[in-house]
């Protein structure tokens, strides 16, 4: 739960008379996320963005959360009771393990790499790894085992990995199929850049 001094999440300024409260908050999109507006009444919430963010990254591992005002009297006893009180937001996957929160929201990525649609459809909807063929291009200087983001081709990060091989090697062999990663490094030391157990998708 997270207990600020507003209600919830509302549709506009919580000041304006015909901005309403929303009790459930399930997708994380553009819509959503336009929600989040600072209120510019006295008293009014501040860091509505940040406290936004934490909810999604509780949510992206699993765990419902509920955002009602902390300064109403009862207000744990009401929501335990299973009263209707300020947003709910689903969890959008099965819990997620300690060690994939760590990798996905605790360390901060070294690089980057931009992969194709495929690569990223495979991924966040297919549970597959990453292979060396969906990566466009490769950002950063990072150690094998260290964590990267992944982004889409718009730039979106949507996931975060160890990866198997370092900077200077990833950009030998981003693009190219695994069956030609032996030729350029000499040898084929994984057939995944990053495998599925070491990847984490964070939206």
């Amino acid at each position: 739960m997270i207990l600020p001094a507003v209600s919830g999440l509302y549709d506009g300024d919580r000041a304006h008379p015909k901005s309403r409260l929303s009790s459930l908050g399930e997708t994380w999109d553009d819509a959503l996320r336009s929600m989040a507006v600072e209120s510019k009444s006295p008293g009014g919430m501040g860091g509505v963005q940040s406290k936004l963010e934490a909810v999604r990254i509780a949510t992206a591992v699993g765990e419902d959360v509920i955002l009602a005002d902390g300064t109403r009297k009862n207000v744990l006893d009401e929501i335990l009771s299973g009263h209707e009180i300020g947003t709910l937001f689903l969890g959008k996957h099965k819990a997620v393990p300690a060690w994939k929160r760590w990798i996905g929201f605790t360390v901060k990525p070294k690089g980057r790499f931009r992969l194709d649609a495929g690569a990223r459809r495979a991924i966040e909807h297919q549970g597959k790894s990453l292979l060396a063929a969906g990566i466009k291009s490769v950002v950063g200087e990072f150690a094998r085992g260290e964590v990267v983001a992944l982004e889409d081709e718009h730039g979106e990060e949507f996931a975060r990995g160890l990866t198997n091989f370092d900077a200077r090697d990833m950009h030998s062999i981003a693009g190219k199929k695994t069956s030609e990663i032996a030729k350029i490094l000499g040898d084929l030391p994984y057939a995944e850049v990053i495998h599925r157990d070491n990847l984490v998708v964070i939206v």
